[in-house]
């Protein structure tokens, strides 16, 4: 295989990996993430460990950073199944494709149970128009105070379509406007 394809394999998920923590930046979807993470460094451990480049600290540092890369892949995903409270991420709740003044948001709900302040946490990503398969955060609550997995309140129904509308419009559109 070629010297650049060998590079972009040991250094995609990095970059991958620096954009979702530093800038908030993901795929499309919550699950997205966890399985491209997954397949990007299989891949790119089987490129970088199975060809061997003419440059020998080219080599060994192209294996160092896949090494690192899919070791955080690994414990992320480790922590995430053995901590407990890590499988309420089987019961999130996606709210997807709501548009806002012309705008695309998915908003996603996680609950977290009875050891916090609030129902769960609560973000609301913006789905850029020109490249669509990545969504941007622009709102974050760990501790939100309203359960959007029930389907009544106080004996009546709920529409959680225009609750999270209505948090968008609130907690970004109207920030936006004030600034």
């Amino acid at each position: 295989m070629r010297i650049p394809a060998v590079i972009l394999a040991a250094l995609i998920l990095p970059i991958y990996i620096g954009a979702v923590v530093i800038f908030q930046i993901s795929l499309y979807g919550y699950w997205t993430d966890v399985i491209f993470s997954v397949v990007i460094s299989l891949a790119s451990y089987k490129i970088v460990f199975n060809n061997r480049l003419e440059s020998i600290w080219l080599n060994r540092t192209l294996k160092i950073v896949t090494a690192i890369s899919v070791t955080v892949v690994a414990l992320f995903l480790f922590l995430a199944h053995v901590n407990p409270l890590g499988w309420d991420t089987f019961k999130m709740r996606g709210f997807y494709n709501k548009e806002v003044n012309n705008r695309i948001f998915n908003a996603y709900f996680s609950p977290v149970g009875a050891y916090a302040g609030g129902e769960g946490s609560f973000w609301i990503t913006e789905v850029p128009k020109l490249f669509p398969i990545i969504e941007i955060e622009r709102y974050y609550d760990r501790t939100i105070l309203w359960n959007f997995r029930a389907d009544s309140f106080d004996g009546k129904p709920v529409n959680q379509d225009e609750i999270v509308v209505s948090y968008i419009e609130d907690n970004i559109i109207q920030k936006e406007i004030k600034q």
